[in-house]
């Protein structure tokens, strides 16, 4: 509500929070206790009393949720793989069955041949056109989502970029500006950590946090998820047509069983699209999120440079520096 509160919606959660903090579990862990209950760091002096046994150290427990958390994309890629295999034994199946049941001379052959790569050129001109709808509608919410809030909020950081950066030469003390400055805006001290790069970006991102969660967790997967319902009614269609011919001209009955076997395999295919296709676009998105702050670094660099080839207590020289 703080970061959009035009758009909060209380009945509606962004993402399925409880399914977040199952897959987020705390490990108290004893690494020290665990080497040594496994006979090493035997020279330590490190009483590990508390620890009757190598499971209470709960590294054990870690090591098992580090392998459990690949899960999910090992077996995406299991049936991925399986998928394969079945669409090719079902394919060779096809390719080598023949009951017998139409007797087809070889212009026969040739005119349902043609018939039928008529029919795959339309299907794949229909899944082109759905996929094609698809990037626009990712465009379209990536648009309404993040570049217009960008748009918006652009104005609101050029507005405070500059009382920003004069706060800095008027309310640090000189050694920790003197550091910041010389290590690119970023700093650690003792009075705290410093990022310049953050202060800046601040007004952006607290007004972009919002629409940037709303466009990765609910927007682009909705896209997705139509994007497959509406393929898979395209296959679903040609498979119809397709079954009904064969029916009416008796071709190849026996191996309509395995026209159905192809389709849920196209299907299963299909269904696991929003996953790979989501995957991708959550690292991007990732990477993405953390490029923002190192642009305004670069950019700041020769401001930097200045500020810390300064010398002397003239306070504004250091803010006429960033201004520029």
């Amino acid at each position: 509500m703080q970061l959009d509160e035009a758009n909060f919606d209380p009945g509606q959660d962004l993402r399925d929070y409880g399914k977040v903090a199952e897959s987020l579990p705390v490990f108290c862990v004893s690494s020290r206790a665990y080497q040594q209950l496994r006979g090493r760091l035997k020279k330590d002096n490190f009483s590990n009393h508390g620890f009757m046994s190598v499971e209470d150290t709960e590294v054990p427990l870690l090591q098992a949720h580090a392998l459990k958390m690949t899960e999910a994309g090992r077996a995406l890629n299991s049936r991925m793989l399986l998928n394969d295999i079945s669409q090719l034994l079902n394919s060779m199946k096809l390719w080598a069955d023949n009951d017998g049941a139409s007797q087809f001379t070889h212009a026969d052959k040739q005119g349902e041949q043609a018939r039928l790569t008529e029919h795959l050129a339309l299907l794949d001109r229909y899944l082109q056109q759905c996929v094609n709808d698809c990037v626009n509608s990712l465009r379209e919410e990536l648009a309404d989502n993040i570049f217009d809030a960008f748009g918006r909020t652009i104005p609101l950081a050029q507005a405070a970029a500059i009382p920003t950066a004069t706060s800095w030469g008027t309310e640090m003390r000189w050694a920790t500006y003197k550091a910041t400055v010389r290590r690119g805006g970023v700093y650690s001290g003792a009075a705290g950590p410093h990022d310049f790069q953050q202060e800046l970006w601040a007004p952006i991102a607290a007004h972009l946090a919002g629409p940037w969660e709303r466009a990765f967790q609910r927007r682009l997967p909705r896209v997705l998820d139509a994007f497959v319902v509406k393929a898979i009614n395209m296959l679903d269609n040609f498979h119809k047509d397709a079954v009904s011919y064969a029916r009416e001209h008796f071709i190849n009955l026996s191996g309509l069983s395995m026209l159905d076997q192809q389709l849920s395999t196209y299907k299963r295919q299909l269904g696991g699209v929003p996953a790979i296709v989501g995957a991708i676009i959550q690292e991007i998105q990732r990477d993405a999120n953390r490029s923002f702050e190192p642009v305004i670094g670069e950019v700041m660099q020769p401001a930097y440079t200045r500020c810390t080839n300064e010398s002397g207590e003239l306070w504004q020289h250091f803010s006429i520096s960033f201004r520029h």
